[in-house]
């Protein structure tokens, strides 16, 4: 689907930004969306962006005002997200790498407004939150890591031996010692490692678990399944076997009554 281009609402002057971004914002802003524009041009009118950056947040704002993205909520949350790396005083590459991968999802017409949106505000709540995904009905943090942002073809952010947590409603199931890669343009997490067990079902983490490599999952979702995963299970079998394991975020009301990780075994004798 292409989009249609409507006439930017920047001239593309740098100079002139400060005064079309805020004639653009408009006089009906609540009090915090005023307080995140004022923020934010305090930032730009204080060098906090080097004159590259600048020309690319400008850019941005050009292609996105093209796109019929409008003051609230896109631009609002926009700003929002340049906010916060300032007050993450994270390394610069952090910034670099992320703003490239914008700039590629605003001038790609595969990616809906809704999905730039969505790619502010995941930002925000990684930064603030160590979140990796959130929406009404998921959310997968991250904890026991402190990961890193980078940029091959895509923005990606690197996760090693991280514990990441699955919530939904008041239910949860964790992934440990997780390695690999998670890509927030298409909420998606390739993992080279990563560990489940069964102490929900009354199991001690040492006796029963599985070990996955080379998966992926789709963060949008509070299931998942992969394919050739290792069980070790010193009480039913004396060697690791292989199989599909499913897992997902979700109650029971005692150990005995947990159906959740599940495992299938692709041998069916013992």
């Amino acid at each position: 689907i292409l989009l249609s281009q409507a006439k930017s609402a920047f001239s593309g002057d740098v100079t002139k930004f400060r005064t079309e971004l805020t004639s653009f914002m408009g006089p009906n802003l609540n009090p915090e969306q005023t307080i995140n524009l004022n923020n934010f041009l305090s930032r730009w009118d204080s060098a906090a962006f080097t004159s590259e950056e600048m020309v690319k947040i400008l850019d941005i704002s050009s292609q996105m005002s093209s796109r019929g993205m409008r003051p609230v909520p896109h631009f609002n949350d926009y700003l929002i997200t340049l906010n916060s790396f300032d007050a993450a005083e994270r390394d610069k590459t952090f910034f670099t790498n992320w703003i490239k991968g914008l700039t590629e999802i605003t001038f790609n017409p595969r990616f809906t407004n809704d999905n730039i949106d969505r790619y502010f505000k995941n930002t925000v709540s990684l930064i603030k939150g160590n979140i990796l995904y959130e929406s009404g009905s998921v959310k997968w943090k991250i904890k026991n890591c402190t990961p890193e942002f980078l940029h091959d073809t895509l923005f990606y952010v690197k996760i090693k031996d991280a514990t990441i947590t699955c919530y939904s409603q008041k239910d949860s199931t964790e992934i440990y010692n997780v390695t690999g890669s998670y890509f927030p343009e298409i909420q998606q997490l390739r993992g080279k490692t990563g560990t489940v067990t069964w102490e929900k079902a009354g199991y001690a983490a040492g006796d029963v678990f599985a070990q996955m490599t080379d998966y992926t999952i789709n963060l949008t979702r509070s299931s998942f399944s992969v394919d050739s995963v290792m069980l070790k299970h010193y009480i039913y079998f004396k060697e690791p076997v292989m199989g599909k394991l499913s897992d997902q975020a979700t109650g029971f009301a005692s150990v005995e009554k947990a159906n959740f990780p599940r495992f299938e075994t692709y041998k069916k004798e013992f």
